[in-house]
């Protein structure tokens, strides 16, 4: 036998003529077999997405009105019904509302590049705090840390200074002073950074970027595509941002989007 093994009565075996030796077929079988360092990983899980966009400005609607309601009907014990009737809702209690409409558009078109191999996560809880980031898309270029705005007018930056001082930039979404978002944004940004760093099974160094996500307000001509650090889109704008080609592998993001849902949990 040229593999050196005694080959036991009626086994299977393979005559070679160059060695003048028989060879036993199951030794011929393992010789075949892939090497260790040649297979393949598992195939990660197909993305998807997770949680329910809007849910945490939605609850926050819903209590702000029913507290009102309540407070109403009890100043007004015979009248209360028809005060509400007669009244419109306060922007405070409002604006939770269509924050959360603005949150469920922007997830509209998030959700559909979960075919082109994006995990999207809504409506995420910041731990230890009553805040929350409502999306983060994973895609084969980084981490986008999305926040949604439902503004109207246009969107513009303005600069004032610079001659003989630095130069300062606001951001504006019509009549509005919209420049506090960006250093929100900022803030969401660096949790997502810190959620990440130190994990050995992760790509080093993922690129995390933020980006404000503007439903429903109007773009100039040449519209402002950043905020200093920060991205300034629509939703169309931001899905075409999130989907460029970049260096994670399909097993890379898989494993950056299970670290962001167990760091950051549903609200």
């Amino acid at each position: 036998m040229t593999c050196g093994a005694d080959l036991p009565a009626g086994g299977a075996a393979q005559w070679n003529r160059a060695q003048r030796g028989t060879r036993c077929l199951a030794h011929e079988a393992a010789d075949v077999a892939i090497p260790t360092a040649e297979r393949h990983e598992p195939t990660p899980a197909a993305p998807r997405v997770t949680g329910a966009a809007g849910g945490s400005a939605q609850a926050e609607y819903e209590r702000r009105r029913a507290r009102r309601e309540q407070r109403v009907r009890d100043a007004h014990p015979l009248l209360g019904g028809l005060v509400l009737a007669l009244s419109d809702e306060p922007q405070h209690v409002t604006a939770w509302r269509q924050g959360a409409a603005g949150e469920r558009a922007v997830a509209r078109r998030l959700d559909q590049l979960v075919d082109r191999g994006v995990e999207v996560l809504h409506d995420r809880r910041i731990p230890g705090t009553r805040a929350n980031i409502d999306h983060i898309a994973v895609s084969s270029s980084g981490v986008y840390v999305i926040d949604s705005k439902n503004y109207t007018g246009m969107v513009r930056v303005d600069g004032k200074g610079g001659l003989f001082g630095p130069r300062r930039y606001k951001l504006l979404v019509g009549r509005r002073d919209a420049t506090e978002l960006v250093a929100g944004v900022q803030r969401q940004v660096q949790l997502v950074r810190d959620a990440l760093a130190g994990d050995t099974r992760l790509p080093v160094d993922v690129a995390v970027t933020g980006v404000l996500a503007f439903f429903d307000a109007e773009w100039p001509l040449f519209p402002p595509d950043r905020m200093e650090d920060v991205r300034l889109g629509g939703p169309r704008s931001t899905a075409r941002l999130i989907v460029r080609d970049g260096p994670y592998t399909p097993q890379g993001l898989a494993a950056i989007a299970e670290r962001l849902r167990g760091r950051f949990p549903e609200a």
